[in-house]
């Protein structure tokens, strides 16, 4: 019984292909079969790469295991049926290609090729990479297809789909409204309609739970609207069971997750949309939902392509899709609800501004109108009448400082009030504050002590400083029963702050208080003070504007004893310039803020009364604390301030003297000028107290006084700069030169002696009065000036508070701190992106708290490094933790300051921009890239199994179908040998030499298909081999002239039976360079393409001439050998030159009988052109030949000029008989294939040679220990060894180790030669063999002449080496 290879295949198919009943069909049985159609199917089968048979004129199907995967359910009906039959569907697209190999005999590929296919009941979009190759009959002739395929479905549609995910990014990017996304989603649904054919969004509407939902169509492709599958609106009823809609749209609100609906048709019939013409049986419900509290922003409704099932790709690639989108709309919420909040707090606080306007104009009009009055009723009244009309007039007055304070404190809170900074004589207007409080205090028995710098200029707000003063002023004169009060005004030790301290000895406060003190309407109980009254706004109030100086407030108090009320404000200029740019502060210093009413701007009713001042309001409520008896004379009007419209302003004058009656008559001399208005003390101690609270405008003093004289009052007056400007006129009873020139030196203006008249004491003082104020009004334009030099730097300033005010507004956070990183100021925005609750959290160096340590160290190595050795302009991405754990993005950059004056740094200016949201869409896109390159990962590893089996697979076609080949070839020329000596037989008769002559001629036959069997099988291979990346390049020294002879040989005795003519010629420049550096293998390979074409497109021409040069030329630095070959052949059109070395093109496809081939000579010649860095060019003409040139890069040896020295070898008689020789020789032939042993075995027996075969390796090795002859230690068992490299049992690479390590245990020095067979001998393969130890390798089919060269050439090195040994 005849074996057949497939009957030892394992697997599915090999079992289901050997038990088919192929009787049955139009193969017919099995025994029957060509032996290429057994040999095909037996390769098909045995590799693990996708493959199919079509065979004869039905195309009968085989396949293998791995290719049956791709057929579903036509698996395993398709088996011997036609191909026709069981590709229906895409027969139209295939059978054409098909049916083109088998004419042509031209190999088709395609790559990612579309085809419908029915293979799972359904019409199914696939995506394929196939080709088709032609497989020939025993006669050569086209026998079937061969079908390489592998699905890239997968790979196609994850493509189509990522380019949808960034067609979404891309239209979604930078809108500003949900709208706009939600029609940007449709319109990246509309770019793939291959997979989303039609898209519907419906917005949701609910007024408040438990009411009916209301969807409303927004955005729709694909659909019409208003279609039954698509209606305009959909209104869900909670609690009943809605028929209104056909989509389960409660569902997807309940499980908040996707929902497949798989029966479209019999809810809303046939849907014709889309690219096909199927209508989608499927569709999927989704929401998109943003991040906060989930809520819904839209319900998506995405049709499911009818020709793709809705599997785990498909499903993941649309949760993606949502995910992005949802992704798109929380963004685009996120910026509008951040306007919307912006709007609304711009509303709020214009609402606030209308009330706080209105509350003013509707309080202090009534107010006004109430004491206005009364104040006119008191005037007119005595003064037991006006008794009650006081009492009201007092409360109004209280009532109006309550008001005051409510409405300063609602400003603050709206960031409406604003602070007027001017530059301001700040110990002048405190020393008046305090005078307006000290005859109160004097009433109330208390001691008042003032401690005021000589000078001091600052920039406040003159009102606001007024109601710091009073408020703390009131409340020590409250809770001061006894002692006094003392106030100071200082500049702190580092210039930097102005400290405002009020000290008296009252009740004090208990230290659990601390905590509360300066909340609003917050009082102390149980505390013993002159009154209950108060309301808790005051200490409040101060705290909040000596904020708005960049201050604070502070105390310190013992129960008992009393307390310090101490007020810290910026005293430096620029800083308070500062604080007006950030946008809450200054005006133009000319005009008060529009919060601030009460205190600059009078209502409509006080055209005709006027509204009582501050320190009047406070003044009088200070009164009425008071006994009665202490105030009944009390003048509430400042004699600093008061003034009347129309008139001079009055002059002070103070007496000094200790005689009362001398006093009295002063007085009533100096009462007679009604712009005078006199008080009088007892010494020099008391009038230096009243001065220090009330400067007068002149002194009159007696000498002689008890405590303190008049010399030293002046002394004391003199040593203060505030008092030093006062006239002083002494009084004395010295009379003389003496006492006057003593009184001059001691600093007097004047000096009068006693007694003096009248009118001398007037005109003295009128004339003091004058010089005192025009010194007065010098001093005055001394500090005028000097304001006007502090304020020349006033724009600068506005050009700082503009851009500052701008800063602001500015949705980039800014920072400006000192060299050491401490803040110097910082805007609302920063605070909210690193996450500070408060401007007091990031004073000093407070705002790095929320920079996570990592950061944080960087800035301080970036703080600390010296400002020559650094980059400036510092720039870090950090993720800021504030307190409540939100985490926040920024991007933080920094810009030194250079100094104005003096070319240094002074600080830095930090500019932080939140970019949480380009951070999360870096997230989101990064997991879609994380997705996309994990997909890209899969397709990598696939192509790398790919081109594992493809290695695997042209190493077993090179192997499967090259040793039949060999076979083939083998016997061919042993049969046609034997016929030749048969036929030359002089013993033949007629017949027998006619039929013998036949038998020849179809030998001959046999053997020119196998050799163009041969020559397109090695074609295909190669290509199989360039496209896997297995062919390398081999560069080794070569000589180019002896190779273009060896070619030129090969083709001399068919050029001479074509009576084609061939010649070549070598340019002079390669007689100096012979040896070069390059692969002479590929370049031979390539001249004997162009040669082959040559010769087989001359046979026919007039004139059958073919002519070769070869020169050698350098371009710059590189040399180039240069081939050119021109024949006298047919010649080509423009066109055929065109698609010249395109893979599979043949010039002239009319007459493939007369030109065969592959049609991928010159696709590899060109390829191998371009590998060795040169081109390949063709000129041609029909009817007139054509010139093909190649250039190859190459490199030159230099040859030694000296000639080594040579050894004599004595050869004996070795060398004297060589075929005695090899009469002698033993050689062993290592092969699985019988045909390949006998064909062998032939070859060398008949040239005698001795013979023993081996059919796998381990015989080898057996036969080697089994033989091994000990006499001598240069014998061995075998001269030499054919080993095949692919046996069962064991290999070649593992036999050749074997036996060198038995050579080497024997002491061998010599190694037996042994040449490697193989079908695949590719560079690998070679290294492998030779670094086992292998001495050659010859590739099948070899041929007879180059067996038989290899063996002597072998044999006799092998003798040689032996001989040396002895």
């Amino acid at each position: 019984m005849r074996v057949f290879p497939l009957m030892q295949r394992r697997g599915d198919m090999a079992s289901r292909t050997q038990n088919h009943p192929w009787h049955l069909g139009p193969l017919g049985p099995m025994e029957k079969w060509p032996a290429s159609l057994h040999s095909a199917v037996d390769t098909a089968l045995g590799t693990k790469f996708p493959c199919a048979i079509y065979w004869g004129p039905n195309l009968i199907s085989f396949y293998n295991d791995e290719h049956s995967l791709f057929l579903g359910s036509k698996h395993p009906t398709s088996l011997g049926k036609s191909c026709k039959d069981a590709w229906q569907e895409i027969w139209d697209e295939i059978g054409s290609l098909i049916r083109g190999v088998l004419e042509t005999g031209n190999s088709y590929c395609a790559e990612n090729s579309h085809l419908l296919m029915t293979r799972n009941g359904y019409n199914e979009e696939t995506y394929w990479t196939f080709c088709y190759s032609l497989i020939r009959n025993d006669d050569c002739s086209a026998g079937g297809v061969l079908n390489l395929a592998h699905e890239t479905t997968a790979q196609v549609l994850s493509e189509r789909r990522l380019k949808t995910l960034r067609e979404l990014t891309r239209l979604t990017a930078g809108l500003d409204a949900t709208n706009h996304v939600l029609k940007a989603v449709i319109e990246a649904c509309n770019s793939n309609v291959q997979d989303i054919p039609f898209a519907m969004i419906y917005s949701m509407e609910q007024i408040e739970e438990g009411t009916p939902i209301k969807l409303t169509l927004q955005w729709i492709t694909g659909l019409e609207r208003d279609h039954k599958a698509s209606p305009s609106s959909i209104t869900l009823s909670t609690g009943t069971n809605n028929q209104e809609s056909q989509w389960p749209i409660e569902e997807v609100l309940r499980k908040r997750k996707l929902v497949l609906v798989s029966d479209l048709f019999s809810k809303f019939g046939n849907i014709s949309v889309g690219p096909f013409p199927e209508s989608p049986t499927e569709a999927v419900l989704g929401l998109l939902t943003t991040s906060e509290k989930d809520e819904i922003s839209g319900v998506i409704i995405m049709g499911i392509s009818p020709r793709r099932r809705f599997d785990d790709d498909y499903r993941g690639f649309v949760e993606l899709f949502l995910t992005q989108a949802a992704s798109a709309v929380n963004t685009v919420k996120a910026i509008v609800q951040a306007e919307n909040r912006a709007q609304e707090f711009a509303q709020v606080d214009e609402a606030k501004t209308r009330f706080f306007s209105n509350l003013s104009h509707e309080l202090r009009t009534p107010l006004t109108l109430i004491l206005g009055p009364l104040q006119d009723r008191i005037a007119k009244e005595s003064d037991a009448e006006s008794e009650d009309l006081k009492i009201a007039h007092r409360n109004a007055t209280r009532l109006l400082k309550l008001v005051n304070s409510l409405l300063d404190l609602s400003s603050l809170e709206a960031n409406k009030m604003k602070p007027n900074f001017k530059s301001t004589d700040l110990r002048q207007l405190t020393s008046s504050l305090i005078s307006m409080f000290g005859s109160a205090i004097e009433k109330a028995e208390l001691e008042l002590t003032q401690s005021l710098p000589m000078e001091l200029c600052a920039c406040v707000d003159t009102s606001m400083w007024e109601k710091i003063v009073f408020n703390l002023l009131s409340n020590a004169l409250k809770f001061t029963l006894k002692g006094g009060i003392s106030v100071s005004l200082r500049v702190s030790d580092s210039k930097e702050h102005i400290i405002l301290s009020v000290t008296d000895t009252g009740t004090g406060i208990p230290s659990c208080e601390f905590p509360r003190l300066f909340q609003r309407f917050h009082r102390v109980e149980d505390s013993n003070a002159r009154s209950y009254e108060g309301t808790g706004i005051g200490l409040a109030l101060t705290q909040e504007l000596a904020r708005l100086h960049e201050g604070f407030v502070s105390v310190e108090s013992v129960v008992g004893k009393g307390s310090t009320f101490t007020v810290t404000i910026s005293a430096n200029l620029q800083v308070a310039k500062k604080l007006t740019s950030i946008g809450r502060y200054f005006d133009d210093g000319q005009k008060a803020s529009k919060g601030d009413d009460h205190v600059n701007n009078n209502d409509s009713a006080s055209n005709s009364y006027a509204i009582p001042s501050l320190a009047e309001t406070f003044t009088r409520e200070a009164v009425q604390w008071l006994p009665k008896e202490r105030t009944d004379n009390f003048n509430l009007h400042s004699p600093i301030l008061d003034t009347k419209k129309g008139t001079k302003k009055m002059s002070s004058i103070l007496i000094v003297d200790d005689n009362a009656d001398m006093r009295q008559y002063v007085r009533k001399i100096l009462d007679k000028e009604p712009n005078w208005r006199i008080s009088e003390v007892a010494n020099g101690k008391a009038a230096l107290d009243r001065v220090r609270v009330q400067p007068p405008d002149m002194i009159l003093s007696d000498v002689m006084m008890p405590i303190m004289n008049g010399f030293q009052l002046i002394s004391n007056l003199k040593m203060n700069s505030s008092t030093a400007s006062i006239p002083v006129i002494l009084l004395s009873g010295r009379s003389g030169d003496q006492g006057k020139v003593e009184g001059l030196d001691a600093g007097a203006d004047d000096y009068l002696v006693k007694p003096f008249s009248a009118q001398e004491l007037l005109a003295r003082v009128r004339t003091q009065l004058k010089i005192g104020r025009f010194r007065s009004s010098l001093e005055r334009k001394v500090r005028r000036r000097t304001l006007e030099l502090i304020n020349a730097n006033e724009e600068i300033v506005k050009s700082e508070t503009r851009y500052r005010t701008l800063s602001v507004f500015s949705p980039v956070g800014i920072l400006h701190t000192d060299l050491h990183g401490n803040m110097q100021y910082v805007n609302e925005q920063f605070l909210k992106i690193v996450g500070l609750d408060n401007i007091e959290d990031a004073s000093r160096k407070g705002w790095r708290r929320t920079i996570p340590p990592e950061y944080d160290q960087i800035l301080n190595e970036w703080f600390e490094t010296p400002h020559k050795t650094k980059d400036l302009q510092f720039k870090l991405e950090i993720q800021f933790l504030n307190q409540h754990l939100h985490k926040h993005w920024g991007l933080l950059q920094s810009e030194p300051i250079m100094d104005q004056h003096q070319p240094h740094i002074s600080g830095y200016v930090f500019a932080v921009s939140d970019i949480t949201e380009r951070k999360n869409l870096d997230k989101e896109r990064m997991e879609i890239i994380r997705k996309a390159e994990a997909i890209q990962l899969k397709r990598a590893r696939d192509a790398e199994r790919h081109q594992r089996q493809q290695e695997r697979f042209v190493d077993m076609i090179c192997h499967e179908i090259r040793n039949p080949l060999n076979g083939i070839i083998n016997n061919v020329d042993l049969l046609l040998s034997s016929v030749k000596d048969r036929r030359n037989s002089p013993a033949q008769s007629e017949s027998a030499y006619k039929q013998l002559l036949e038998d020849e001629e179809a030998t001959e036959a046999i053997k020119v298909c196998a050799q163009h069997q041969l020559v397109i099988t090695n074609d295909v291979l190669l290509l199989s081999k360039l496209e896997a990346g297995l062919v390398h390049l081999n560069k080794t020294p070569f000589d180019p002239v002896l190779m273009t002879r060896s070619v030129v040989g090969m083709f001399s005795a068919e050029a001479r039976s074509k009576n084609i003519n061939i010649s070549f010629e070598f340019s002079p420049e390669m007689k100096n360079h012979q040896n070069l550096i390059g692969d002479p293998n590929r370049i031979s390979q390539v001249l004997i393409n162009l040669l082959s074409n040559a010769v087989k497109f001359t046979s026919n021409s007039l004139t059958r001439e073919i002519f070769i040069t070869v020169s050698l030329f350098q371009q710059q630095l590189d040399v180039f050998l240069k081939f050119s070959v021109k024949d006298t052949g047919l010649g080509m059109t423009e066109e055929e030159q065109s698609n010249l070395f395109k893979r599979f093109s043949q010039v002239n496809t009319k007459s493939p009988q007369l030109y065969e081939g592959s049609g991928l000579g010159l696709f590899l010649s060109k390829s191998f052109v371009t590998a060795m860095s040169g081109e390949m060019t063709v000129r041609s003409s029909p009817l007139k030949g054509s010139e093909f040139s190649f250039t190859v890069k190459t490199e030159i040896v230099q040859m030694p000029t000296t000639e080594c020295p040579k050894k004599e070898i004595k050869t004996k008689q070795y060398f004297s008989n060589l075929e005695r020789a090899q009469k002698d020789r033993k050689i062993l032939i290592v092969e699985d294939n019988t045909v390949n042993q006998r064909v062998l075995q032939r070859h060398l027996t008949s040239n005698g040679y001795s013979c023993k075969i081996a059919s796998n390796g381990l015989e080898a090795v057996q036969l080697f220990e089994a033989n091994w002859v000990k006499p001598k230690n240069t014998e061995t068992p075998f001269d030499l060894v054919f080993m095949d490299m692919e046996m069962p049992v064991m290999g070649g690479l593992e036999a050749v180790g074997r036996i060198r390590a038995l050579e080497r245990e024997r002491g061998h020095p010599v190694m037996v030669p042994i040449v490697g067979l193989s079908g695949n001998a590719r560079e690998i393969h070679i290294n492998e063999g030779l670094a086992a130890g292998m001495q050659m390798f010859l590739t099948k089919p070899y041929q007879k002449d180059q067996l038989l060269k290899t063996a002597q050439q072998l044999i006799s090195q092998f003798d040689a080496l032996r001989h040396l040994g002895d």
